[in-house]
């Protein structure tokens, strides 16, 4: 056997190894991403679903945001009523 086809050889090993490398990489990445996906999709839907279903609301609106702010403020900047 001469050293020309030796090194073919383990060219065409080498190509095979670096093949299934990145195959295992590629297929890797991909996994991640639908996992990640299925996050982005799903974990809305549930919330929007436990929310319909529950009558409990995982976020507040601006306008009750704002109301309890604002009437808070008014309370502590008011001075104080008295009766003469």
């Amino acid at each position: 056997m001469g050293a020309g086809r030796a090194l073919a050889i383990v060219v065409v090993i080498m190509v095979m190894c670096m093949t299934v490398i990145m195959f295992v990489i590629v297929t890797m990445i991909m996994s991640m991403m639908l996992v990640i996906m299925c996050m982005v999709m799903v974990v809305p839907m549930f919330m929007r679903v436990f929310t319909l279903y529950s009558g409990f609301s995982f976020t507040t609106t601006a306008y009750s945001t704002h109301y309890s702010t604002s009437s808070s403020l008014i309370r502590i900047s008011s001075p104080p009523v008295t009766c003469n």
